[in-house]
């Protein structure tokens, strides 16, 4: 995982994928076209690898503050190994294709709309040092341009060896460090909550009017499977596995869309140097799961 996540970011792969991407990353949801990259490192890798990559670009200047605030706390999901986990235990192995996109889909949805409301529109636009400069302009088709801007970062980069002792002695331990700390404290904490007092079955209300709006069968168990997500997101799979489809697809896709959970996601992040608040990641989540029902929720009727 480390080599190929050092091969592709710098060898020229992030530059080739973020000149076709760029125009639709900036207007759908903001971000650069190297955004698109971390989609990608997320699905594949999971979201330690898309927030060190974040991260990474943040200070090298290629994202803002808020770009990588929407990208970490909108595309940095879960692995599809660990979809396929949630599909195994609430029986979806046979719907697999269905879960899948529509797990891409409403996350991606989601975050085009949150970009645009607070607490992510307040966020400044600021870099962490100075802008990365910016590629000198191209003529040709775009495929002719993103192949030089690749060729170009591939030619004048340094050996392979020194990328990977810089990924291992640098990011990769550091973010071990934080968040093995951060799980043993933040995340037991939240799991411990979960377990023995109330405080996500109150939680579950804020969810509940939504659930009900949805029409989903069991109402007030998808409202506390919603609520319980933000402590370990394979929580909500365990508390749906004996109830109607619609609400098991719809919990299935909102707990991996949400994106934020305290026994991992959100330690990553506040391992990193993007400025965040914890009532920010709080907001987020809270706005992240209720459009998570409603898109989930409408799919899963359209689909049961």
């Amino acid at each position: 995982t480390g080599l190929a996540y050092v091969m592709m970011l710098n060898f020229g792969l992030v530059e080739f994928i973020g000149a076709f991407m760029r125009p639709v990353m900036q207007k759908i949801w903001k971000t650069p076209g190297e955004s698109a990259v971390d989609a990608i490192v997320s699905y594949a890798g999971g979201y330690s690898l898309a927030v060190i990559l974040t991260s990474d670009f943040y200070k090298k200047g290629i994202y803002t503050h808020k770009q990588a605030f929407i990208i970490s706390t909108g595309f940095s999901t879960v692995a599809t190994s660990f979809l396929m986990v949630i599909a195994n235990t609430l029986d979806l192995t046979a719907h697999w294709s269905l879960y899948f996109f529509t797990c891409a889909f409403v996350t991606f949805a989601v975050t085009a709309i949150t970009c645009r409301i607070y607490p992510t529109s307040k966020i400044p636009d600021t870099y962490y040092d100075k802008p990365a400069p910016k590629s000198p302009e191209r003529t040709g088709s775009l495929f002719s341009q993103a192949l030089e801007d690749a060729l170009e970062v591939s030619q004048n980069t340094d050996p392979l060896l020194t990328h990977l002792k810089r990924y291992y002695v640098g990011d990769a331990m550091k973010m071990t460090a934080s968040v093995t700390a951060s799980i043993l404290t933040i995340g037991l904490i939240g799991l411990v909550v979960a377990e023995y007092t109330p405080v996500f079955d109150l939680l579950g209300y804020i969810f509940y009017p939504f659930t009900l709006l949805m029409q989903l069968p069991e109402p007030m168990i998808a409202a506390k499977a919603a609520a319980i997500e933000i402590a370990e997101m394979f929580l909500p799979a365990m508390l749906v596995t004996s109830v109607p489809m619609v609400t098991k697809f719809t919990i299935a896709v909102t707990s991996v869309s949400a994106v934020l959970f305290f026994s991992a996601s959100i330690p990553s992040l506040l391992s990193t140097d993007i400025p965040v608040k914890m009532k920010d990641i709080i907001l987020i989540w809270i706005e992240r799961t209720i459009l998570s029902l409603i898109l989930a929720g409408a799919i899963a009727h359209l689909l049961f």
